[in-house]
């Protein structure tokens, strides 16, 4: 495991958990899942050698809005000024569902099936630069990302990527069992996009899978097989933590998990 890597996914996780336990708000299972992803898309992202640069972050959008917590912790680990006590707040712009009022985020979303059209719009306006979406399994069941993903082989959008979250869980439910995705690797190919998958907590393989967008002249998808609340085991893959918040005593729990996982690292 690459020291960085793993000091950006400790930080993280530790912001999301204190954050959503300080609002007692939603998506604690969500945040989790989605992290490592976050990070794999920065690091392909970024121009200069600077971990700092928020040019990366602002070529990400996050379609899964309520991972919102998850895209503020990696903002906060890369050196951003950014209180996790305020999250979720009155009066505070650090909302449970992303919004572009923060430095680094280009693009507000909440209502799922947005962030994937918007982001071939940027992508087709502005071919010098890649842009990357993340979306959950869920939101692939909405008509809107249907079209989009139609459109972008139309346009030949090579300088576009995807990543799903793909953790079986929605709701009050697993995907599954609610509106069945599958196969969804052969309708994206039957579109007309590159198609690869893998561990989505695996930030390398996640990145170098990524990096080969750059050589393909196709839109890029990448289905990233995850865990819902990866990191804490009581939180892990069960649908409750999409709603829960944890009390004080979990908090604990929690965090003293996520120290021993780092520092055995």
């Amino acid at each position: 495991m690459n020291k960085l890597h793993s000091e950006l996914q400790y930080k993280s996780r530790v912001f999301i958990l204190k954050a959503i336990h300080n609002a007692q708000s939603s998506h604690v299972g969500s945040a989790l899942s989605c992290i490592d992803i976050l990070i794999s898309q920065m690091l392909f992202l970024k121009k200069s050698d600077s971990i700092e640069s928020l040019e990366s972050m602002e070529r990400i959008i996050l379609s899964k809005g309520h991972g919102a917590a998850a895209f503020y912790a990696l903002l906060n680990a890369l050196g951003q000024n950014i209180n996790f006590k305020n999250y979720y707040m009155n009066n505070s712009w650090l909302t449970g569902h992303i919004s572009h009022k923060i430095e680094g985020v280009s693009h507000s979303t909440g209502s799922l099936g947005h962030g994937l059209p918007v982001a071939c719009g940027m992508a087709f306006t502005n071919r010098s630069n890649h842009y990357s979406v993340l979306l959950s399994d869920g939101e692939m069941q909405e008509g809107s990302n249907w079209e989009a993903l139609l459109v972008a082989p139309k346009l030949n959008l090579n300088n576009l990527s995807i990543v799903i979250d793909y953790n079986n869980q929605q709701s009050f439910g697993k995907v599954s069992e609610t509106m069945s995705i599958d196969p969804l690797d052969d309708k994206l190919r039957s579109f007309g996009w590159h198609v690869e998958h893998g561990d989505g907590h695996d930030i390398d393989l996640i990145h170098s899978s990524l990096n080969k967008s750059i050589h393909i002249n196709k839109p890029f998808a990448f289905i990233a097989s995850t865990i819902k609340g990866k990191g804490v085991s009581f939180m892990e893959d069960d649908v409750k933590w999409h709603y829960v918040a944890p009390n004080d005593e979990e908090l604990e729990t929690a965090l003293l998990e996520i120290e021993k996982n780092y520092r055995s690292q």
